[in-house]
C-alpha cells in the first residue's frame, strides 16, 4: 500500500501574553513521518494567551499558520495542618506543617508549584509571622507545596491550630483547615513562676521580693488550689532564715493561699513574697567606759600556767 504525502519540516510555537510575544516550550518542533507533532503535556501561567503556530512549508507544502486563544485562571487550592507532637509539656517544642494541595499537574515543570505563604492560627488568631512556602509534587503528579514553624509558647490546655494559604499569581488562596488540637501540660494543675530563672533576689538583709505565680487548670480542671511555701534547705547553724506569703493580684485569688478555678483552662495568679531578717546582736554604748576584765583575765593567766 502507497500513502500520499505528508507535510515535512517544521512548526513554530509562540505564545503571546500580557503583550508579549516569546516561544513556546522551546518554539520550534519538528513534523514526525505522519505530519504532525505534539506538545504536551503544556503549563501555561494566569493570563489570556494567543499561542500561534506557524508552518513554513516544503517542496511539496505551502507554508500555514493558526492561532487559538487560551484563557488560564488561579487553580484551586486546599491546606491541611499537621502538629508535632500533638501533646506536650509547658515550653517544649511543637512543630506546626501545612501543605497545600492541588489538582495541577506538575509533571512538566516543577516551578509551576505553589510559591508564598501560610498563615499559621491560634484559636483563630494570627501565630507569629506568615511561613514561606516550598513546592513539592506528590507522587500522582499534582503540584504542591508545605511550610512549617516551630514554637514553644503554646498556653497549657488545649490549642486550636489552622492554617490558610495566601495565594500567588497561579494559585488562589486556600480556606482555612480544618484544626489539629495540641494539648500543652497534664491533666489537673500547672503552675509556673513569672520572676526571671525562678529566682527571686533580695539585694541585703531585712529587705523583701516577690514573684507571680501561675496556676492554670489543664484540659477542664475546676477546682480550689491551695498554695503553700516554706524553706526546703538550711544549713545546719542557719539563722535569721527568710519567711514568705501570698497575696491577691486578681479577682480568682481567694486566700489566704487559695487559687479558685473554674471550668475550660482557667487560669489564677498569686503574688509570692519572701521576707528576710536583717541580722541582730548586743551592743554597749559607746559613752560608757568599761573597766578591764579582771575575772577574764585571771581565767587566761591560769591557763598560760
Amino acid at each position: 500500500t502507497e500513502f500520499g504525502a505528508v507535510p515535512t519540516g517544521g512548526v513554530s510555537l509562540t505564545d503571546t501574553v500580557n503583550g508579549v510575544t516569546s516561544p513556546l516550550d522551546g518554539g520550534n518542533f519538528k513534523l514526525n513521518s505522519n505530519g504532525y507533532f505534539e506538545d504536551q503535556p503544556i503549563q501555561l501561567p494566569v493570563g489570556t494567551h494567543t499561542i500561534k503556530a506557524v508552518y513554513v512549508g516544503d517542496n511539496s507544502f505551502t507554508g500555514s499558520n493558526s492561532t487559538a486563544l487560551i484563557t488560564v485562571t488561579q487553580a484551586a487550592t486546599t491546606t491541611s495542618v499537621a502538629a508535632n507532637p500533638t501533646t506536650a509539656t509547658a515550653g517544649q517544642t511543637v512543630t506546626l506543617t501545612a501543605t497545600v494541595a492541588t489538582q495541577s499537574n506538575a509533571t512538566a515543570n516543577s516551578s509551576q508549584e505553589p510559591t508564598g505563604n501560610v498563615q499559621f492560627f491560634l484559636g483563630g488568631v494570627a501565630l507569629g509571622a506568615p511561613a514561606a512556602v516550598t513546592g513539592s509534587a506528590t507522587s500522582g503528579g499534582f503540584a504542591q507545596a508545605v511550610a512549617s514553624m516551630s514554637t514553644t509558647t503554646l498556653a497549657n490546655g488545649s490549642n486550636s491550630i489552622t492554617a490558610k494559604y495566601l495565594g500567588d499569581s497561579n494559585y488562589a488562596a486556600s480556606s482555612i483547615s480544618a484544626p489539629v488540637t495540641v494539648t500543652i501540660g497534664s491533666s489537673g494543675i500547672n503552675v509556673s513562676p513569672g520572676c526571671s530563672s525562678s529566682t527571686i533576689t533580695i539585694a541585703s538583709p531585712g529587705q523583701s521580693g516577690t514573684c507571680l505565680i501561675t496556676v492554670a487548670g489543664a484540659i477542664g480542671f475546676s477546682g480550689s488550689v491551695t498554695l503553700s511555701c516554706g524553706v526546703s534547705h538550711a544549713p545546719p547553724s542557719a539563722t535569721d532564715l527568710p519567711s514568705c506569703s501570698f497575696g491577691a493580684p486578681d479577682s480568682n485569688f481567694t486566700g489566704p493561699a487559695t487559687i479558685t478555678l473554674g471550668a475550660g483552662s482557667d487560669t489564677g495568679n498569686a503574688t509570692l513574697m519572701v521576707n528576710s531578717t536583717a541580722k541582730s546582736g548586743l551592743f554597749k554604748p559607746l559613752n560608757r567606759p568599761h573597766g578591764p576584765n579582771w575575772l577574764l583575765i585571771s581565767e587566761t593567766g591560769a591557763a598560760f600556767a
